[in-house]
């Protein structure tokens, strides 16, 4: 599943790409449309998580897919580069993936709070007055603070992890744009002494699929 979103983030760069010079051609620069404007963009959508932990005969350990909620805020640099800060949070079931079973045996439970912050290229500026789409992607560092929750006892790691994101924005009036996004964070959890058991993760991909309205001051 994993695997399958990771491309989808990989596709949605490559539209972004292409739709660049055509968005070129159909805006027009209305006043001072290069004009820099703060950027706030509440959003929701989905976190699809990865394994946790990777068993024998295909067994895992990992949180459900989740509602994914959060704010971003960009503070321009230049036209087209602004410097964004974010924070996002989910909870959902711990589950056990038994092949048999299928989806899962919920255990416990999963909650993820996510900072991070990094620098956003592309994007819809405040002046424009119609209908126009503008690629953008965003690169960044943070921190994700997990907590599991196993019959009454619980496990909290805080962890650095890199992300990669590519969205568009869709401009709806001078000034509100719709945002859409797919974003991957990469890195591991480290729970660190659990009983004799070191509980290190693997690398893990966390893709969060999110829909913005994002308003320009």
């Amino acid at each position: 599943m994993v695997r399958h979103l990771v491309r989808f983030t990989g596709v949605l760069a490559a539209v972004s790409l292409l739709a660049a010079p055509l968005q070129a051609q159909r805006v027009r620069p209305v006043g001072r449309e290069r004009s820099l404007s703060v950027e706030l963009s509440p959003y929701g959508g989905m976190l699809i998580t990865d394994d946790l932990v990777k068993g024998p005969l295909g067994s895992s350990v990992k949180p459900a897919n989740a509602q994914f909620w959060g704010v971003q805020l960009g503070i321009p640099v230049v036209s087209g580069v602004a410097i964004v800060g974010n924070v996002g949070y989910a909870d959902s079931d711990l589950k056990v993936g038994i092949p048999i079973v299928g989806s899962g045996v919920s255990v416990g439970k999963s909650t993820a709070w996510f900072y991070d912050g990094g620098v956003q290229f592309g994007g819809t500026v405040r002046q424009q007055r119609e209908m126009a789409i503008a690629p953008f992607v965003q690169v960044g560092v943070g921190g994700v603070r997990r907590e599991l929750t196993v019959s009454g006892m619980s496990a909290r790691t805080t962890d650095v992890a890199g992300n990669l994101g590519a969205g568009l924005d869709v401009v709806v009036t001078p000034g509100i744009a719709l945002r859409l996004m797919a974003k991957d964070y990469v890195g591991k959890a480290n729970f660190g002494s659990l009983g004799s058991l070191t509980a290190e993760t693997k690398t893990m991909n966390n893709v969060a699929l999110t829909a913005a309205m994002k308003l320009m001051f």
